[in-house]
């Protein structure tokens, strides 16, 4: 489409494209007088096939340097991906040091889940010891007045 449309532009440039064939008998009558009709005519043919091969050889030439501009373009956006790109064995190697990292990570998350766990346990054993209320008074009432000294050191 672009060809098409450079192509169409430079050919408006031609002879026998900016002048019709009368506007040509009547610049040429009033360059030379003695011009003809007929060798006005054939004149024009001629130029008219001198404008045919330009413009052939403008087709050509518009083909040549936008499949050349064409190739160079593929070449620098290819060049540019496979700069930018990452082997497959590099990303290969990369997802088994994440699976590593994160393998490491996942046991120690579990090893302290573990000793939570563990503590919940020993938690849950010594609440479950003072189910009866008279264990639980004498505790409950060094937490009240650990909660108000609190308050009075705030204050």
């Amino acid at each position: 489409m672009s060809e098409q449309i450079l192509v169409n532009y430079l050919s408006q440039g031609l002879v026998t494209n900016t002048l019709s064939s009368l506007e040509f008998r009547q610049l040429a009558s009033t360059v030379d007088g003695h011009f003809s009709e007929k060798e006005s005519a054939t004149c024009y043919e001629e130029i008219q096939e001198h404008d045919k091969k330009v413009l052939d050889n403008i087709n050509v030439r518009v083909h040549e340097f936008f499949e050349g501009t064409r190739a160079l373009s593929k070449e620098t956006v290819e060049a540019a991906q496979l700069k930018n790109s990452v082997s497959v064995e590099s990303l290969v190697n990369s997802l088994y040091a994440a699976h590593h990292l994160l393998d490491g990570k996942i046991a120690q998350l579990d090893s302290i889940i573990n000793v939570y766990s563990s503590e919940l346990q020993t938690f849950e054993r010594t609440v479950n010891s003072f189910k009866h209320s008279a264990t639980i008074q004498p505790i409950l009432e060094v937490l009240k007045t650990l909660l108000k000294r609190a308050e009075e050191i705030n204050n």
